[in-house]
């Protein structure tokens, strides 16, 4: 499986390429808040047909966060985990060599963790330390200090995985 992460202005310019490249994306997974859209993006990227789209809500916090406008931005849940892992269990299954794209806003925090998550489903149990060179490895980076996986997300993962722990000392242990 390859597993890119990008930030949400980049995200259409990154599945046309790998489209134009013979790597169509399986699947591309949105992780932004609706009302975010609003604010850092005008709108929810649009692909080519035959791409398929996956979105859920979520914000890059572990507490909900109040909007100027009404409403507030959810932090990520077990259930938003769950299916992160759920789809991750999907690719493994249905296209095991297929690319994955994930967004979040600047492609650095959700979705590098939902990455992780995807990472952890392929490397299976006890591979857990070899998920940031790999992430490293995905995101063309030499330190995995220039990512930050969301803490909560990594945590729901690890509990969902039973991991226990080994996905937070693996993934969060300078954090």
């Amino acid at each position: 499986m390859k597993v890119l992460t990008s930030s949400v202005q980049a995200v259409e310019e990154l599945v046309s390429f790998l489209t134009r490249n013979g790597r169509m994306p399986y699947l591309v997974l949105g992780l932004m808040p609706e009302g975010e859209f609003h604010h850092k993006f005008p709108r929810k990227p649009k692909f080519s047909d035959g791409i398929r789209y996956e979105s859920i809500p979520m914000g890059d916090t572990d507490t909900k966060i109040p909007l100027l406008r009404g409403g507030s931005v959810m932090p990520p849940s077990k259930e938003d985990a769950a299916a992160i892992l759920a789809m991750a269990r999907e690719v493994m299954q249905v296209a095991p060599s297929a690319t994955v794209v994930i967004h979040c806003n600047m492609g650095v925090s959700r979705s590098v963790a939902a990455a992780a998550l995807f990472r952890a489903v392929e490397f299976g149990p006890g591979r857990e330390a070899d998920i940031p060179s790999q992430l490293r490895k995905d995101a063309g980076l030499e330190d995995f200090e220039d990512l930050s996986p969301l803490a909560i997300l990594i945590r729901y993962g690890d509990e969902l995985l039973g991991r226990d722990g080994r996905l937070v000392a693996a993934l969060l242990s300078d954090r």
